[in-house]
């Protein structure tokens, strides 16, 4: 049987930041996704689908988050028209 991932539709959701899920000490970005991924094994990311990110932005998504885990992206808006 497959494996079942579960996770959010982004770690800078403006629902997510204002429910109050993030303790105060993630107060920035790259503080919430590393601790949205010791939550979750996903995240979709929402973003690309107005820009694909810089290299260097995607890199860093993976420093910042533990082995395995996975970066559901959604597709440029170019390409799917």
């Amino acid at each position: 049987m497959g494996e079942l991932k579960v996770g959010t539709a982004s770690w800078t959701d403006r629902t997510l930041l204002d429910s109050g899920w993030y303790p105060q000490t993630a107060d920035t970005p790259e503080k919430r996704l590393a601790y949205y991924a010791r939550q979750f094994p996903l995240v979709e990311v929402d973003a690309t689908y107005y820009s694909p990110p810089a290299e260097r932005t995607a890199h860093l998504w993976v420093d910042r988050t533990p082995p395995g885990f996975t970066f559901n992206v959604k597709a440029f808006s170019l390409l799917t028209g």
